[in-house]
């Protein structure tokens, strides 16, 4: 199957399953302060959202609330999010070319739905879009909601330049938050994440007797999956020599033979678990030859060998596609690294042999089908040129696929 086909069938596979989030019980209250219990879809938003999609009944007509007209929804046992007016640092915080030379904040004010982490006399609250970072908010009792700042800032110290960080969430964490039983809360050591600091509020409560302190929305974190690989390649060699006694376009026998290895999965955490990104060593064979026939010579046949040994590692990302509670259908697009070893040779009859060293890289796309720990999955590479030097006029192509083979162990 050629790389084109097997990209159309991806694009068909996406927009076809597209729809995989589903509706689940929640609420929403509106400006008036009507609460209309309802069944909303759970994107398992990464950025918060600025509207939602709502059914009465699983099988009524969807409809959209936006934040001009609600101001609070909540997905059962999920998460909750209330509106807000807010002021939002709009400094850059990972991209190391967008950093400032000022310590202090860049202020914007937004209406934004905020993620809602603890609630309590000590309430955090959380906002990530396509454009800002993760941020977090606070409250005291019934106080103004403001940011915890957390900024990375460049400055120049003796001709070099050096990046520092703003951490005031700290100082106002240790101004704002008291415990009445003498514990004393940390912060020296409390890092700017979503786990980190949901742990530390609800410490704040539980110190401060709040019986009804808890953590709203669920905390989420990187899963990481383990699974044996079993596989089988489908590949030939294609020969060309524009120059020579055996000029030509010719290709060496289709050959299958069984790849070996692991997957090391990571299970991002968001949109329900739908998107990943892997690595995933085997090793690899290919051994193949064919016969050409050259009637000008007074010796016409020559016999024409491959042995290739390789080690690939792709490199890729995965997106599920759920059918049920137990299976689902995945789509890989990534790159492949591919090692070859000392011992993998091209070899033309009354000819020195040409050796296929070096490292080669190329792309990979993949269906696959997983149901509960086994999944199996057909994969094509493209094209990788395997002499070490390459030349318009010679070439050693190898174009395979795979079929694989899997189980999480954990």
């Amino acid at each position: 199957m050629k790389l084109k086909k097997i990209y159309l069938l991806l694009l068909f596979f996406t927009s076809l399953m597209v729809a995989q989030n589903k509706y689940q019980k929640g609420y929403y209250i509106l400006n008036d302060g009507t609460k209309v219990d309802c069944f909303i879809k759970n994107y398992d938003w990464k950025n918060n959202p600025t509207k939602i999609e709502t059914k009465q009944t699983l099988d009524s007509q969807n409809k959209d609330i936006t934040i001009e007209e609600c101001k609070e929804f909540s997905v059962e046992n999920e998460s909750k999010f209330i509106r807000q007016v807010v002021d939002i640092d709009i400094s850059s915080s990972g991209d190391y070319n967008r950093l400032t030379n000022s310590k202090e904040p860049t202020f914007k004010n937004f209406k934004v739905f905020l993620k809602v982490l603890v609630e309590g006399k000590y309430s955090l609250y959380h906002f990530e879009s396509e454009d800002i970072s993760d941020r977090f908010f606070y409250k005291v009792d019934d106080s103004e909601i403001k940011q915890l700042i957390y900024k990375k800032y460049m400055n120049s110290d003796s001709g070099q330049t050096n990046v520092y960080t703003n951490e005031s969430y700290k100082n106002e964490l240790n101004r704002t938050i008291k415990c009445s039983d003498n514990i004393s809360l940390k912060t020296s050591s409390l890092e700017y994440r979503k786990e980190n600091l949901s742990d530390f509020f609800i410490k704040a409560n539980s110190c401060n007797g709040i019986i009804n302190n808890k953590l709203v929305s669920k905390n989420k974190s990187v899963k990481v999956n383990f699974k044996p690989v079993i596989g089988m390649n489908f590949g030939f060699i294609n020969l060309y020599n524009k120059y020579g006694n055996i000029n030509g376009d010719y290709d060496l026998s289709n050959e299958s033979s069984f790849s070996f290895g692991g997957e090391i999965e990571f299970v991002l955490p968001f949109n329900n678990n739908n998107w990943s990104f892997y690595l995933q060593p085997t090793i690899n064979s290919y051994k193949g030859k064919t016969t050409l026939y050259f009637s000008q010579y007074s010796n016409p046949y020559y016999e024409v060998s491959a042995d290739f040994n390789y080690i690939n590692i792709p490199v890729a990302g995965r997106r599920y596609f759920h059918l049920s509670n137990n299976s689902k259908l995945f789509a890989n697009l990534g790159l492949n690294i591919t090692f070859t070893t000392s011992n993998s040779e091209v070899t033309v009859q009354r000819q020195p042999s040409t050796f296929l060293g070096g490292n080669r890289f190329n792309f990979l796309v993949g269906l696959g089908y997983q149901y509960k720990n086994i999944s199996l999955e057909i994969v094509k590479y493209s094209n990788l040129d395997l002499l070490p030097n390459r030349s318009q006029d010679s070439s050693i192509i190898y174009n395979n696929m795979s079929l694989n083979l899997k189980y999480k162990l954990f």
